[in-house]
């Protein structure tokens, strides 16, 4: 059996909440690499929460009412009578099929157009339903974080969060995924180890939208390492007016000796226009601007 099918067969278990807990990753995992499969669970979840109605008596006879009124009035023969009454009871039933049909598509309509929230909602609930214990939690598939909570009243709260899940996959180098995973690295709260190793693999994929959030990384992240590596990233880039006018700032405002040291080496190197250098050379005074002047000075003698 090929891996998808074995996959499908298991995907009506696991909405049924009758999967074991192995085999339950498994799938989750398999399905966040695999758009068919994806697709098909996210069909199954929807039609899994669509229930048909089937409209009341009370509907078909305001219906049989509305096709009576809208009837155009005629003066029928008695021969034609009976025949008539057999195309007006006819279009009654046509009109109510047609009814039930539409009440029928319109549910189904409605629950395909459910929104991705509104799926991913429903499936993290399960989950939560089938949370026991804590090793549940630590073993879940899913990662909640900016956790916010309000009472609404006495028996309804307002909950807000984001929520991930891990996923593995193999694509190509240049596939946008790769630049947008990059840049909500660097842009969004993650460990230190993991924007360092984004920032490095980020300076082969050097384009606008990773320069800029490069940029933001260098002038505003907490971490002094992070912005030493952004930092050494597009020093690698010449002759850039945008990374000339930041380093311009680093020397103005950063707190770290190193980097405004290897900020005034850029600059210098890079040809910047030596008075508008020097007027910002000129314009550092406290203790801590020290070796700056001193690198400096050598500079322009």
């Amino acid at each position: 059996m090929k891996p998808c099918q074995e996959y499908e067969s298991r995907i009506k278990e696991l909405l049924a909440g009758e999967l074991a807990w192995n085999e339950r990753s498994s799938l989750v995992a398999h399905a966040a690499a695999c758009a068919g499969c994806r697709s098909l669970l996210v069909l199954h979840e929807s039609l899994g929460r669509f229930t048909l109605e089937t409209p009341a008596e009370a509907d078909f006879k305001e219906l049989r009412l509305s096709v009576l009124r809208s009837l155009p009035l005629r003066f029928a023969s008695p021969i034609h009578r009976s025949a008539t009454s057999a195309r007006r009871v006819a279009a009654w039933a046509l009109a109510a099929s047609l009814l039930a049909a539409g009440v029928a598509l319109g549910y189904l309509w409605g629950s395909r157009r459910q929104s991705d929230s509104d799926v991913l909602v429903s499936q993290i609930s399960r989950q939560a339903r089938e949370t026991k214990q804590v090793e549940d939690v630590t073993g879940a598939p899913y990662i909640y974080s900016n956790v916010a909570l309000k009472n609404v009243d006495e028996r309804t709260v307002a909950l807000s969060f984001d929520v991930s899940t891990h996923i593995d996959l193999t694509t190509r180098r240049d596939d946008p995924l790769v630049k947008e995973a990059l840049v909500q690295t660097l842009l969004n709260p993650a460990p230190v180890g993991t924007r360092l190793k984004a920032i490095a693999y980020a300076g082969n994929l050097m384009d606008p939208e990773i320069k800029e959030a490069l940029l933001l990384s260098m002038l505003h992240d907490p971490n002094v390492a992070v912005r030493l590596k952004a930092q050494s990233i597009l020093a690698a880039r010449p002759g850039d007016p945008e990374i000339q006018a930041a380093f311009l700032k680093i020397l103005r405002q950063e707190e770290s000796v190193q980097m405004r040291l290897s900020a005034l080496d850029y600059l210098v190197h890079d040809r910047i226009d030596r008075e508008t250098l020097k007027r910002v050379i000129e314009g550092l005074h406290s203790e801590k601007d020290t070796a700056v002047r001193a690198r400096a000075t050598a500079y322009f003698q």
